[in-house]
């Protein structure tokens, strides 16, 4: 994956909106999930950069995202919901 350039302005609104009462993962988990359910817009074309032995898809490959995945599957990891039709 490639490496993000660090952008103070960045790291300060992650840490002040976004981490701001998170005391451990699941709550740095939740508060990326309230904020990306807040800021995403549903549907939008997205395309995979990292090969996951959890996912099907392939470097390159694009698909529709139409939103987050449950709460209880986001705890960790963010994931989303796509049609997936090969």
């Amino acid at each position: 994956m490639p490496t993000i350039k660090t952008d103070p302005k960045r790291e300060r609104r992650i840490e002040q909106e976004i981490i701001v009462d998170a005391y451990n993962e699941s709550e740095r988990a939740m508060g990326w999930y309230c904020y990306m359910q807040e800021h995403l817009h549903f549907p939008f074309t997205a395309r995979c950069c990292v090969e996951r032995a959890i996912s099907p898809l392939r470097v390159g490959d694009e698909m529709d995202v139409n939103d987050l995945a449950p709460e209880d599957e986001c705890q960790y990891e963010m994931f989303v919901m796509t049609r997936w039709d090969r």
